[in-house]
């Protein structure tokens, strides 16, 4: 058997899971979308509106340079955030990846979410790393660029403005070229975790077993997203546009009604929208822990034909 996994089986991994552990899968929904509509029953309670205005309000305060409320909320919010999505990650993973996962426990606070927090630490520090380099680097080439195009000009304030667009155009070109080398780089190394999962020890051989994959895991983590964003602005389309109403206008006092569409962004559809977003996580998934299982597989099967 093959330790590669195709396209095809990255694309549909997810969605072939849900299928093959029909009764692990019902479960995991119901609990991740009993907790996702616990939470925004909270959330629209006077305790959660009140802490989402607060929320909302320093980070409004950024604008005027107010960043100790702003840090406060978000280190409350990044902690709360790293724990939720460390047991929803893991559980998941255990689905996809783990022969001996119990249905009756699909989320679970141990070795494995641990193992996890490791991993997120290493993969912000390279994301941090080469989103740096990759500055960096357009900037230089930006830079390069307006100079050359500078000194072609005729001179004076007309080729200095010329030059100006230039570095600027690069840039910004440059920037959204090397997305496409830096979500290679991410999606070969998020084959860790659920290859860690599956062999219940922390391991970074993710890059190693993704080796002449990559170009399809990211292919397939694209079509993915695409389906995801799609059902997303179904879902929460209102609280999306009113967002981008509130960048694009500098608004800086937020109204109530945008506070309401946040604590709840799903609206009338919560009941249906929770186990469907549930859904749309595992498929996210799927890929990077098609490889995973794939490739374990595979050793394990090579392995009993050795000793055969």
């Amino acid at each position: 058997m093959s330790d590669r996994a195709s396209f095809g089986e990255m694309l549909t991994f997810g969605f072939r899971t849900l299928f093959w552990r029909p009764v692990h899968s019902v479960i995991l929904i119901a609990v991740a979308s009993a907790a996702m509509i616990g939470y925004y029953t909270w959330a629209q309670s006077p305790g959660g509106i009140a802490w989402m205005t607060d929320y909302m309000n320093a980070s409004s305060g950024l604008g005027v340079g107010e960043l100790g409320p702003y840090l406060s909320m978000v280190a409350v919010s990044a902690s709360v955030g790293v724990v939720v999505m460390s047991i929803y990650y893991c559980g998941v993973y255990r689905l996809m990846v783990r022969d001996d996962a119990k249905p009756w426990l699909p989320f679970q606070i141990g070795a494995d979410e641990f193992r996890f927090f490791g991993l997120s630490l290493l993969l912000l520090v390279l994301t941090i790393g080469l989103m740096l380099a990759f500055i960096l680097i357009s900037a230089i080439i930006g830079g390069v660029t307006g100079l050359l195009v500078g000194s072609a000009g005729s001179g004076g304030n007309g080729a200095a403005h010329v030059a100006g667009m230039a570095a600027g155009v690069m840039g910004v070109v440059l920037g959204l070229i090397m997305l496409i080398p830096l979500f290679y780089i991410l999606g070969r190394f998020a084959v860790n975790y659920p290859l860690s999962i599956k062999e219940r020890r922390f391991t970074l051989s993710g890059w190693k077993l993704s080796k002449g994959q990559g170009w399809s895991l990211l292919g397939a983590h694209l079509l993915i997203y695409i389906v995801v964003l799609v059902v997303q602005i179904l879902l929460t389309g209102d609280m999306m546009m009113a967002s981008m109403q509130m960048g694009v206008s500098g608004q800086a006092v937020v109204s109530e009604e945008y506070i309401a569409m946040l604590v709840n962004p799903l609206g009338d559809l919560l009941y249906i929208g929770a186990p469907i977003q549930v859904i749309l996580g595992v498929l996210m998934f799927g890929p990077t822990a098609a490889i995973a299982a794939k490739a374990a597989r595979s050793t394990v099967s090579g392995a009993e034909t050795r000793q055969d």
